[in-house]
């Protein structure tokens, strides 16, 4: 029954996609205008880096964790199906978070297509043509989620071994301190790399605060403990699933 009432929700949300996609594709919004302000050099030559990183990146995982197995059993594996998830969410739910109002957006100097998002149903935000979804540049971004996912579960299985006593808040709660550890460290890269910004972000809750690179608290608590979700379902599970 569970498994059908999730299928339900997943089919729920690729109609949502299908429906957000499709008013963009008949849109006249596919691309936003960075401005007349120039980015420096090293900014640009980010850019590049990023974008071209990301899509190696992006190539490589879905060759390893998908293409391989399939070819090789000839059945999706469980990693496949996730690393599927991953590579598209951003399709999704990307920029949900400016649904009210503008927290965060991209450097539109990244190859971007406009923000096919803004056109989820009854879309709040103002400004919407201002969002710049990057499509070189978000797959890889949350393919790394996916592989955070995958280096804690390894971590785990490594810290159960040396230490057989250590229960599953324990497990845990490890994961979540890791995740939040190198969420953090990513997101202050990617910001001080000038990939995108956080203009809507709580003063009060904010590191580096007053700086293009500033970066909210609750950015590198919330998400990773999404991933520790996620990565405690891939550990704990089961032999049916």
């Amino acid at each position: 029954v569970a498994v059908k009432w999730w299928a339900w929700i997943g089919a729920g949300w690729m109609a949502v996609m299908v429906y957000m996609w499709t008013r963009w594709a008949l849109s006249d919004h596919h691309y936003t205008d960075p401005g007349p302000d120039q980015q420096p050099g090293w900014m640009a030559a980010s850019v590049w880096f990023w974008e071209i990183g990301f899509t190696a990146l992006t190539i490589w995982v879905m060759y390893h964790y998908l293409y391989k197995p399939i070819r090789q059993t000839g059945q999706i594996s469980f990693d496949g199906a996730c690393a599927v998830a991953w590579v598209t969410l951003w399709m999704v739910q990307d920029v949900m978070i400016d649904f009210t109002r503008v927290w965060y957006t991209y450097n539109a100097n990244l190859h971007n297509i406009g923000c096919p998002q803004c056109y989820f149903p009854g879309w709040l935000s103002p400004l919407p043509k201002t969002n710049a979804e990057a499509p070189l540049f978000l797959p890889g971004v949350y393919l790394t989620g996916f592989l955070q996912i995958i280096l804690v579960c390894w971590l785990l299985r490594k810290a159960k071994a040396r230490w057989p006593q250590i229960g599953t808040v324990g497990l845990v709660g490890m994961a979540f301190i890791g995740l939040v550890v190198a969420d953090g460290l990513a997101e202050i890269l990617w910001l001080r790399s000038g990939m995108y910004v956080f203009p809507g972000a709580e003063h009060s809750l904010t590191l580096f605060q007053g700086h293009y690179y500033q970066l909210p608290v609750y950015e590198i608590v919330v998400y990773p403990a999404s991933l520790t979700v996620m990565a405690s379902m891939r550990y704990f599970r089961n032999d049916r699933g």
